[in-house]
């Protein structure tokens, strides 16, 4: 896809993360899957965003999904997820914003405009 698929998805990451409902351990795990997931997978395949930036984002998502399931039948993401201090979900909310400022600065760097559209 593209640099304008990662910054719509980013901005799904960002309403996810303020909009959303729940505790913020909830907010993560919709803003993660599938906007954020989506977004790193397609930067994988594309290579488009700079490794550094990719890099974060890779280290995000083994943040999130850390922990084994175990018994409870929970996947690796609520598993983490709800093992997880606030403390350290809004370090990762953090981290999550930062990525999406960046790789829209880039967005913007380069004239991609994801945000405007002919009728408004």
């Amino acid at each position: 896809m593209s640099l304008e698929y990662a910054c719509e998805k980013m901005s799904q990451v960002i309403d996810a993360l303020a909009t959303g409902y729940g505790t913020l351990q909830e907010r993560l795990a919709f803003a993660l899957h599938p906007p954020f997931d989506g977004a790193v997978y397609d930067a994988q395949l594309e290579d488009y965003l700079p490794s550094d930036l990719l890099t974060r984002m890779e280290a995000i998502q083994i943040r999130i999904s850390a922990l084994d399931p175990g018994a409870e039948g929970q996947g690796k993401i609520n598993a983490t997820l709800n093992a997880m201090p606030d403390s350290e979900a809004a370090e990762i909310a953090s981290e999550m914003i930062e990525a999406a400022y960046r790789i829209w600065r880039e967005g913007i760097r380069t004239g991609v405009y994801w945000w405007w559209t002919e009728d408004g």
